[in-house]
C-alpha cells in the first residue's frame, strides 16, 4: 500500500457517462499540477489532439492513446517551470464512443 515507503495515495473518483465519455486520463500530481485545476481544459486538449492523431495512417495511427499521452506531458512541462521529475499521465480511450 506504499505507507512504509511513506507514499499515501490521493485518489478520487467521478461516475463514468458510459454514452458520452470518450478517455480517461491517470496523471500524477504534478501533472494535475502544472495545469492548475484545469481538469475540463485537459480534457478538451487531450480530445483534440485524439482526433489529430487518428488522423495519421499507418504505424503512428495504432499509437494515437501514446502520442496523446506524450503531447500532454510536452504541454505540462509549458505551463510549469521546473516541473518535478514524476510528471506522468496515461491516457485510455473508450472506443465505444467512437
Amino acid at each position: 500500500d506504499g505507507a512504509a515507503a511513506g507514499i499515501l495515495p490521493d485518489i478520487q473518483s467521478c461516475q463514468l457517462d458510459w454514452e458520452q465519455d470518450a478517455l480517461l486520463l491517470l496523471g500524477s500530481e504534478s501533472f494535475w499540477n502544472a495545469f492548475h485545476g484545469k481538469d475540463v481544459e485537459v480534457g478538451g486538449l487531450a480530445m483534440q489532439i485524439l482526433r489529430e492523431t487518428a488522423s495519421l495512417s499507418g504505424p503512428l495511427a495504432r499509437r494515437t492513446e501514446e502520442r496523446t499521452a506524450e503531447r500532454l506531458l510536452e504541454a505540462a512541462k509549458k505551463t510549469r517551470q521546473g516541473l518535478a521529475d514524476d510528471v506522468a499521465v496515461s491516457v485510455l480511450r473508450f472506443t465505444w464512443v467512437d
